[in-house]
């Protein structure tokens, strides 16, 4: 399987894992401790594979923080299934760097696409271009009269 499926793979897994895990919160009391073990054992590899899918789609574009969000998010997802090691609070603070990885891999998403775009539609000499070509007024060449009396 070629990158591309790996990708679609993890990205179905995510799809699936996170209803899984709201699910999951609702039959605790419904099913046996190992069952119920299970289903959390299936819920957290398919949310690691969805995380793993997130980073390797974009991997290029992600940089340090991409590989940084990754293993935090990595750290979060094992924080919540070893409790005993955290205490009562290992399920809230794996929640909390899981959190902080998906939106350091999103933040650095968002630079790179925002860089792609720069790049791609040069946006940049596009607005230079039009603040140059905007006609005279009596405010002076270049500037919009309506808007330089409101300032």
């Amino acid at each position: 399987m070629h990158e591309v499926g790996w990708c679609r793979l993890g990205s179905v897994a995510a799809i699936v894992g996170e209803p899984l895990r709201i699910v999951n919160v609702f039959i605790v009391g419904m099913l046996g401790s190992q069952t119920l073990g299970g289903l959390y054992i299936i819920t957290d590899v398919l949310l690691l594979l969805g995380v793993t899918a997130r980073y390797m789609s974009r991997r290029t574009r992600l940089g340090l923080s991409g590989i940084v969000g990754l293993i935090l998010s990595i750290t979060g997802i094992l924080i919540i299934r070893t409790p005993e090691f955290f205490g009562g609070e290992g399920y809230q603070a794996g929640a909390i760097v899981l959190l902080v990885g998906v939106v350091a891999m999103s933040i650095a998403a968002a630079a790179g696409m925002a860089q792609s775009i720069r790049r791609y539609y040069g946006l940049n000499r596009l607005c230079v271009r039009a603040r140059r070509d905007r006609p005279s007024t009596p405010d002076g060449p270049g500037r919009d009269s309506v808007w330089s009396r409101a300032s």
